[in-house]
């Protein structure tokens, strides 16, 4: 049995019901829980007293060849096409100390996943009226930071195996994928900025500027990272002891890379403010809490990384606007301003920050509906 809205044709529905049956759970009430940025979709899916959730990962249409490579940008970005990235890694994330869903069954043909339901334990709603200061913010997010920590003394495998026979070779987080995620703040943000196409003068100098700046990011100690490791992801279990409190979701196109990338996902998080004085405060916790860790080569990365990634989302916010409808990405692009400044204050992003301000000031930054 279904509630609609559910998927998006009566041909997805019927696998669905399909896949379902198969593993245990034919005339389950499902009904729709939420999307995500992609076009992933997820169902809690219910019967006799159990409760799972669904993922439901089809093909993404708008992930079609680039004219000037002849490879889609999930390619080159490394981003998961059908479910078995996530199903590899919450194994491995499993097998290290991590607080991942527990899968049930998966099917990578067709892109389905039934996995443990972590409930509405999620940081989104447990910090929904929380003083973005307070006791609360400090301490689930400390947690989380905490986690990393630890999870990051294991460095990032090359090949994960899911069970006998079946394994995942692990991407690397290299120069290209990082390239083309800046890249979508020329395609997107500036160009939605100008209303022009923007220069192949302005993209090379943009572009040769995050290659060198990316070139000086220690890559000798490259972990999993999960790549979206924010309050949106992140649950929290009171009762549970030590990183067992932290449970993640949305792992699946995670890469080999840099162990700041997680770090300044979390304490430069999209969707929520995060203080200065806190970002500082758990990076200081960071970095006392991983033995022999070089804390000002570190703190160089953590600024380069958090710029590269905080200037990709600005690029999508503005895709997820102008081309799939999702207005309510626009809230988050002051955050995402706010932050960027904190990186790019970093002496060694001096060049960096001088081309934002050549190209694109304050004056100009502002998005209008």
């Amino acid at each position: 049995m279904s509630t609609e809205p559910l998927s998006g044709s009566m041909a997805r529905d019927a696998e669905i019901e399909d896949f379902l049956a198969k593993h245990g759970w034919e005339g389950a009430t499902r009904a729709y829980l939420s999307g995500d940025a992609s076009n992933r979709r997820y169902e809690t899916v219910e019967k006799e007293g159990r409760r799972r959730v669904l993922m439901d990962a089809p093909p993404d249409p708008n992930d079609k060849p680039l004219e000037e490579t002849g490879r889609t940008y999930s390619d080159i970005a490394h981003l998961a096409t059908d479910c078995l990235p996530f199903v590899a890694i919450g194994v491995f994330l499993a097998r290290n100390g991590v607080h991942a869903p527990k899968i049930d069954a998966f099917d990578v043909g067709r892109g389905f996943i039934l996995l443990e339901d972590f409930g509405p334990t999620g940081f989104t709603p447990l910090l929904k009226n929380a003083d973005p200061a307070g006791d609360l913010v400090i301490r689930l997010y400390g947690h989380a930071t905490d986690l990393l920590c630890g999870y990051h003394e294991t460095k990032a495998p090359e090949v994960i195996e899911i069970e006998p026979g079946l394994v995942y070779a692990l991407p690397k987080y290299d120069d290209e994928a990082l390239l083309i995620e800046v890249s979508l703040f020329i395609d997107w943000y500036l160009k939605e900025v100008e209303g022009k196409t923007p220069t192949e003068e302005q993209r090379s100098a943009f572009l040769a500027l995050w290659q060198d700046h990316l070139g000086k990011v220690s890559r000798d100690d490259d972990v999993l990272v999960m790549r979206d490791y924010h309050s949106p992801n992140l649950h929290w279990f009171e009762t549970a002891n030590g990183t067992d409190r932290i449970g993640v979701i949305d792992f699946q196109d995670g890469l080999a890379g840099p162990r700041a990338y997680d770090l300044a996902s979390l304490l430069q998080d999209a969707r929520r403010d995060v203080p200065a004085h806190i970002e500082a405060e758990l990076f200081e916790r960071y970095v006392r809490g991983c033995a022999g860790l070089d804390a000002e080569a570190f703190r160089r990365d953590y600024a380069i990384i958090a710029a590269q990634r905080v200037t990709k989302i600005l690029g999508i916010f503005i895709r997820l606007w102008r081309r799939d409808g999702k207005k309510g990405y626009l809230q988050h692009i002051p955050r995402l301003w706010d932050y960027l400044e904190r990186s790019l204050a970093h002496p060694d992003l001096l060049p960096l920050k001088a081309w934002f301000e050549a190209n694109i000031p304050p004056s100009k930054r502002q998005v209008k509906d």
